[in-house]
């Protein structure tokens, strides 16, 4: 994803040459408008004098005259550079959809623009794809959030439109690296883990239960080329029951979402039975959207994620996070939060002592 707007990229290294020459000639300008006077007053003062000079007049009028019509170039030069070239805005084409053939995109139904501001809100339409210049491209661009100063967009070749990279990014079961690691070293999660359950023997306790990752969409936007809005972002389906309708549901529609350690029940992408709760496990518990509650058992005064994608933005996902007040609000993926790993015991587990609450937490009998 790129967040800069390579069109007034393009605009500014164009014009940037003429802006330094009228620099240059401005000064000159300047320079011939100071020796105009200059002349002038030595002729009059010449005239003023007894011992009249002919000859110095008559070659300090030719300076004068000299002056008066040689400042008429550079003037000249820079209205003609400016208003003739650097005015003149390139043309960028944008196409609804392209035709791909030969390791060549060629932009279809297009519609044209000179300026940026007068496209970005709205004038797009469903005219998404753009070659920056022409309407032909081996690397095509898929804008899918507009600014006033600046456009987002994805980088398409080979032939792939925006539907195979939402595939990419949507349809993948590859497992984060907070989660998935060596076990020893990396992957925050599955370190945890293996030092805390796994090297004690206790994984025999544990289910292979569904840690859900809903990656299924509630608005494309500006990514659905049929008429995407791109002043609006992507909106994940927990943004429905986060942000609206505040109904937690424990479903998971989509196979490639159902993260587990065997493929019988899930995608079998992970390495021991442990993940995040969902934002609508989080909700079932007593959390809510912008809604602070300190009393349940999740509200620990800290910040951490929750297994849930919020929204994709200008040009990083966001997710959400149980805030240290015990709401659920929406973060950056850039930005730092906690992990809070969770384990599933097996049905058949018995339970010898303790309530479930901090100062008397469950006590598991073993062998």
């Amino acid at each position: 994803m790129k967040k800069y707007n390579k069109i007034i990229t393009k605009e500014l290294n164009r014009i940037l040459p003429y802006h330094l020459l009228a620099v240059v000639l401005h000064g000159l300008v300047i320079y011939i408008t100071f020796k105009i006077p200059e002349s002038i007053g030595k002729i009059l003062d010449m005239l003023s004098q007894t011992n009249i000079d002919k000859g110095l007049i008559i070659q300090e009028a030719y300076w004068l005259i000299f002056y008066s019509t040689i400042i008429l170039i550079p003037r000249t030069i820079f209205r003609t550079l400016y208003y003739n070239t650097s005015r003149k805005a390139d043309t960028y084409y944008y196409g609804n959809d392209v035709i791909y053939s030969n390791g060549t995109y060629t932009l279809t139904d297009t519609i044209s623009s000179s300026s940026w501001s007068s496209i970005y809100d709205g004038g797009l339409n469903n005219n998404h794809y753009t070659c920056m210049g022409g309407t032909t491209c081996s690397t095509v661009y898929y804008i899918y959030y507009t600014g006033s100063n600046a456009m987002y967009y994805i980088e398409l070749t080979g032939g792939k439109t925006v539907s195979d990279a939402l595939s990419d990014m949507l349809d993948n079961n590859t497992t984060s690296s907070t989660i998935k690691g060596n076990s020893t070293t990396s992957g925050t999660i599955d370190y945890w883990y293996y030092n805390n359950i796994e090297q004690k023997g206790y994984s025999d306790y544990l289910e292979d239960t569904i840690w859900c990752n809903n990656r299924s969409i509630y608005q494309l936007n500006g990514w659905d080329p049929d008429g995407g809005n791109t002043r609006r972002y992507l909106y994940f389906n927990s943004y429905e029951s986060a942000y609206n309708t505040y109904i937690p549901s424990l479903s998971c529609s989509r196979e490639v979402d159902r993260f587990t350690v065997s493929e019988e029940n899930g995608n079998g992408d992970l390495d021991y039975p442990v993940g995040l709760l969902t934002a609508d496990e989080i909700m079932l518990a007593g959390g809510n959207y912008e809604t602070s509650n300190s009393s349940y058992y999740l509200c620990t005064g800290l910040s951490w994620w929750v297994g849930t994608p919020d929204v994709f933005i200008d040009y990083c996902g966001g997710g959400l996070i149980v805030h240290p007040l015990g709401k659920l609000t929406g973060n950056r993926v850039t930005i730092a939060n906690g992990v809070r790993p969770s384990i599933s015991l097996k049905p058949e587990t018995e339970i010898i002592d303790g309530d479930g609450t901090v100062n008397s937490p469950y006590i598991v009998k073993t062998n």
